[in-house]
């Protein structure tokens, strides 16, 4: 671009940047989220609860186990009568 000069005559100018780049980074971090908060206090009750169902189904199964054990048995002294 040529504009005038302080002498009055032409010279030629620079106008605008050469070479210029940007860069932008942006990211959003949740500070504070309900669910998370919740599932958080429910963990504690909910693993105890899982605890407790798999003492039961333990004892179930060893009473399920014995029963069919002294049934077998006893099914073996009638066959033996």
């Amino acid at each position: 671009m040529v504009l005038p000069n302080a002498e009055g005559g032409l010279s030629p100018r620079q106008a605008g940047l050469i070479n210029t780049s940007t860069f932008t980074l942006s990211g959003t971090q949740v500070i504070y989220n309900q669910d998370v908060w919740l599932a958080r206090r429910q963990a504690g009750p909910s693993r105890e609860f899982a605890r407790q169902n798999t003492a039961l189904v333990r004892t179930n199964l060893m009473a399920n186990v014995s029963r069919t054990f002294y049934d077998v048995l006893l099914a073996q002294q009638q066959v033996r009568v």
